[in-house]
């Protein structure tokens, strides 16, 4: 704050001063408030001037009248200005009794700090539509301007044109909304809406496009795997606008064994149809499929499918395949490669076997049973002898679906195999 404190003398010699207190940064654009004290003098007038510091011109003024010994606000209206401005406090003021007040005192203007938000109700318009958008302006401690500050609005089309204005428009409550009509043939492009308010420029763009038909997705959901024994096999399919909305129409799906390239015989084939807005299951029941039978050998299921829009009848296209397995868990020796897969005489081997679905997701707390066999070296090694002994032992996979198991060692002249299967 500056703070400007003087006395003064006068012929009867009563000492007579005042007190003047204001911001030494004032903001363009804005009201500033001084506090102003006199004492010892009788009534009088005061007034208060901000001058450029150059060139002496008057940038703001105001009166006041004094009474002894009473504050008192002095309210000054600072004009927008576009940049910082070094600028003088100037005091005058005359009183009944004689008195004389002259003083000076050196202050700074900051240029105009005003943020003005333009909204539009949406960023992209059709040939048509209504622009609706407002305008709201705030000072640099984000609070509204004065009600009587005015703007200058307009919009541009991409060309630069002045399309529309609205002058000297009063922010009575804040802000102000204001709407263009587009007409059936605008100028398709980015379009701008631009406002002066207090020497301050601001810019919002919007887009005029034509309208193009939303574009959907379509995806085919099967279950990660199917099993030959299952009555139903549910698949879901789905018809989604990139934006976000469900697609209504119509879906024909066909779902048929994969066959090979070189193959000609007819495989089975099953279709179905109906409605669907955004997600459908559909059940494909396994005995169409002859699933659980391996006349076919053992083959994926290849699901196609398409959905038509209603209104438009566009069409979307999607397709999966579905794995189909006739055992229920999946067992793999792990780190059976290079010298693992020996046994050395005298000592235990040591392995571990992985208990996954068909997906490969690993099965936890399954009981195994793992077996060993012990078989005489057989005087031909492209021969194998008759199991002379077998061990088998119980297991539980662990929560990563593995099981690590030992095998205890064998005689010299005995070969060792292991063989396991699940216990049900």
């Amino acid at each position: 704050m500056a703070k400007v404190v003087k006395t003064a003398t006068s012929e009867s010699s009563n000492l007579g001063g005042f007190i003047l207190t204001a911001p030494k940064s004032i903001d363009a654009g804005s009201t500033e408030y001084l506090t102003f004290t006199a004492f010892n003098v009788s009534g009088g007038q005061v007034t208060i001037k901000i001058l450029n510091w150059y060139t002496q011109e008057v940038l703001a003024e105001s009166k006041g009248v004094v009474i002894n010994n009473m504050n008192m606000w002095v309210e000054i209206v600072v004009p927008p200005l576009s940049t910082d401005t070094k600028a003088k406090l100037q005091l005058k003021g005359t009183f009944s009794d004689g008195y004389k007040i002259e003083a000076e005192k050196e202050v700074f203007i900051r240029h105009s700090t005003i943020i003005t938000f333009v909204q539009t109700d949406k960023p992209i318009y059709k040939p048509g539509q209504t622009v609706k958008f407002r305008v709201l302006p705030l000072d640099s401690q984000l609070k509204p301007l004065e009600a009587n500050t005015v703007a200058d609005v307009w919009i541009e089309d991409p060309s630069d044109i002045r399309v529309v204005q609205w002058k000297q428009i009063k922010f009575d409550e804040g802000m102000v909304q204001l709407e263009l009509p587009l007409s059936n043939e605008p100028t398709l492009g980015t379009w701008s809406i631009k406002t002066i308010i207090n020497k301050v420029t601001s810019t919002q763009k919007f887009d005029v496009e034509k309208y193009v038909l939303p574009k959907f997705e379509v995806k085919v959901k099967p279950p990660s795997f199917a099993m030959a024994d299952a009555v139903v096999i549910p698949v879901e399919i789905c018809a989604w606008y990139t934006y976000g909305k469900k697609v209504d129409g119509t879906y024909e799906m066909k779902a048929n064994y994969k066959r090979n390239p070189w193959e000609s015989r007819h495989v089975p084939t099953v279709k179905y149809s109906g409605l669907i807005s955004g997600c459908e299951i559909i059940d494909i029941y396994a005995v169409d499929f002859l699933v659980q039978s391996r006349r076919l050998g053992i083959r994926n299921i290849e699901v196609f499918v398409r959905v038509t829009e209603n209104g438009t009848g566009i069409v979307g296209n999607s397709s999966a395949t579905l794995d189909v397995s006739h055992s229920a868990l999946s067992l793999t020796f792990l780190g059976l490669e290079g010298d693992s897969d020996y046994f050395k005489p005298g000592l235990p081997y040591f392995g571990q076997l992985s208990v996954t679905k068909p997906d490969g997701v690993p099965v936890a707390n399954e009981k195994i049973e793992i077996c060993a066999e012990y078989h005489e070296s057989p005087s031909n090694v492209y021969l194998r002898s008759t199991p002379r002994e077998k061990f088998c032992q119980l297991f539980t996979s662990d929560q990563e679906g593995v099981i690590p198991f030992s095998v205890a060692p064998a005689p010299s002249d005995y070969l060792q195999n292991p063989i396991l299967w699940q216990k049900q």
